[in-house]
């Protein structure tokens, strides 16, 4: 008592009044570690797409070589008779929410799956685009289809196409998310049932049960999703480096709140809360009139 009242800011400082070192070092309380840093999207997809040129299996996910629309029964849930999966769909990359999630891992974990997902999804998507293109202008030209492309990338411009095929991707990895995906998932080992289990297992452990807790969760991480879109399209698939100058144009001219659809007043998540059914009854006119007009022009 006689040190209390003889040193004045003593119960301002107490650990620094003791005589003996070693009391003030116990007493002394360490303070918290810092949190783990979140990786960003691009620094995610940057390990998995530095050096890729598209044309190539990329972990799980193969370069898209699309047949024709499915329309079997079989491949829905019960309810949703009549409906057609797109080729874009059937291919879909879902490798990393298919092996690297069980109930072992993270709320992060899953968002980087979702993450790399997407970037390697439309990493593919774009090269197969540029494929296509190639082949409905095989006329001789100056430029040809594929410089023409990336130079509207590198300007901060998305070709309409290939946008809508982004949201329509983007959808699907949010039904999978929320719990809307209309696929038949009575294979829970493979494919999109073994996914189902998976994103499950992990929500659970967060409380992320119920429809509307799973879409709250899935906001959480869309905007992210959606950059790690645009950082797969910031990588010249030629070169197969990242580019940062096409990256800040794109990100500066489609950023998650403000990107639209082709009527400009459709935004990305308004989309993609669409009904799936719906969402790919768009695509499947999309698809037609865009043939349509190839043949006609031939």
């Amino acid at each position: 008592m006689d040190k209390v009242k003889s040193i004045d800011d003593y119960w301002k400082k107490p650990f620094e009044n003791f005589e003996k070192d070693i009391l003030r070092n116990k007493c002394k309380c360490k303070p918290e570690a810092p949190p783990a840093k979140v990786p960003s999207a691009c620094e995610i997809l940057d390990k998995i797409l530095k050096g890729k040129d598209g044309k190539s299996k990329i972990d799980g996910c193969n370069p898209k070589n699309y047949k024709g629309w499915n329309c079997s029964p079989g491949q829905f849930e019960e309810g949703h008779s009549g409906a057609c999966m797109p080729p874009r769909r059937q291919s879909l990359c879902i490798h990393y929410l298919e092996n690297d999630i069980d109930e072992t891992k993270t709320k992060d974990d899953l968002r980087e799956a979702f993450i790399q997902s997407a970037g390697v999804e439309t990493f593919l998507l774009w090269t197969k685009y540029k494929e296509n293109k190639k082949e409905e202008k095989k006329d001789v030209r100056s430029t040809s289809p594929e410089d023409e492309l990336q130079k509207q990338l590198k300007d901060g411009t998305i070709p309409e196409e290939f946008k809508r095929r982004m949201f329509y991707t983007f959808g699907d990895y949010r039904d999978l998310c929320v719990g809307t995906d209309i696929s038949s998932k009575v294979n829970t080992s493979t494919g999109v049932g073994k996914v189902e289990k998976n994103i499950d297992a992990v929500l659970q452990k967060i409380n992320r049960t119920t429809s509307e807790q799973r879409k709250n969760w899935w906001k959480t991480i869309e905007n992210d999703v959606w950059k790690g879109m645009l950082c797969a399209l910031s990588y010249d698939s030629n070169g197969k480096m990242f580019k940062n100058d096409v990256h800040t144009k794109l990100t500066n001219t489609h950023t998650y709140s403000t990107v639209t659809f082709s009527d400009n007043k459709t935004t990305l998540e308004e989309f993609a809360k669409r009904p799936q059914f719906l969402r790919w009854m768009t695509e499947w006119a999309d698809q037609f009139c865009r043939e349509h007009k190839v043949e006609k022009g031939k």
